[in-house]
């Protein structure tokens, strides 16, 4: 997972994290997410854009999980 810092001034920044297992949940989403900000924390300035990348779905040669998905919408 991976958060992308946009701050008020333009400049970008990137913090990523790598999971040991597959995220099945929104929370489980979340907390990472939120893990990953406490980490860089106080941030340098404010921001004005914060977004959360997800990737490495499966490794090359592996059958996707059809039953652990992670349906995004809707969030509630």
């Amino acid at each position: 997972m991976t958060l992308k810092f946009k701050y008020a001034d333009f400049q970008i920044a990137t913090r990523s994290r790598t999971l040991d297992s597959v995220v099945t949940s929104h929370s489980a989403l979340l907390e990472t997410a939120r893990a990953i900000l406490a980490a860089n924390w106080p941030l340098p300035q404010p921001i004005r854009l914060l977004g959360v990348t997800l990737s490495g779905f499966r490794k090359d040669g592996e059958q996707a999980d059809r039953d652990s998905s992670l349906p995004l919408f809707p969030l509630t």
